[in-house]
């Protein structure tokens, strides 16, 4: 395996974001979001790379993307951002899928997120959006890289905690988050009524975790 390189996108090609959605439809197969298509999740990923209140990470391995990293400054308005740029590509894509209640559950689950996800404890309004490793690549440190990488982002940004949302049976992420340092803060009903454990990191100043402060 080569070297991974930790990038920062910015005006993203076309290429890199199909790149992106791929990654996201293998990582997520039976997501919302998967299920609206590849120029959907392309929109969505436009929108938050040229998101003023967002960023985004990809690892490179020989130029091919194996795994990123979406991070928010305010998930509110990330989520703002998307719906003002993108509905043009989300709204057909959501017209097709027709009037099946796992539609209207999955926008409903978009638009409430933030709130759903703080609804037992006060947490800090940047946050992981998504993450994901080309499952072809786990087991190889490519995760630790993208999260150190997003740790010392923030720290350029001036963000000193942040919000991480995970599935309660996704051991592998919780693992990864506590040895960066992340405290379990509490639980929250999130992704199609299932249990998601709610973390919060406190960042240095000096762009590294608490773990590695």
């Amino acid at each position: 395996m080569g070297s991974v390189e930790i990038v920062r996108i910015g005006q993203a090609t076309e290429d890199r974001l199909r790149e992106i959605s791929d990654l996201h439809r293998a990582s997520i197969p039976s997501g919302f979001l998967t299920s609206l298509g590849q120029a959907a999740l392309s929109a969505v990923y436009r929108a938050i790379i040229r998101s003023p209140h967002a960023f985004m990470l990809v690892a490179l391995q020989d130029d091919r993307c194996v795994g990123f990293l979406a991070a928010s400054l305010s998930t509110r308005r990330v989520q703002l951002d998307i719906m003002v740029t993108s509905w043009r590509q989300l709204a057909p894509a959501v017209l097709r899928q027709g009037v099946r209640p796992r539609v209207w559950l999955g926008i409903a689950e978009l638009l409430t997120y933030t709130a759903k996800s703080r609804q037992r404890v006060a947490t800090p309004a940047a946050e992981i959006l998504n993450f994901c490793v080309d499952p072809l690549c786990r087991g190889a440190g490519i995760g630790g890289e993208l999260l150190r990488e997003m740790v010392r982002e923030y720290a350029r940004r001036g963000t000193r905690e942040i919000t991480i949302v995970t599935g309660a049976g996704q051991r592998e992420a919780q693992r990864l988050y506590e040895r960066e340092g992340a405290r379990r803060v509490g639980e929250a009903t999130v992704h199609d009524g299932s249990s998601s454990f709610v973390y919060v990191l406190t960042i240095a100043e000096d762009g590294s975790s608490q773990a590695h402060a």
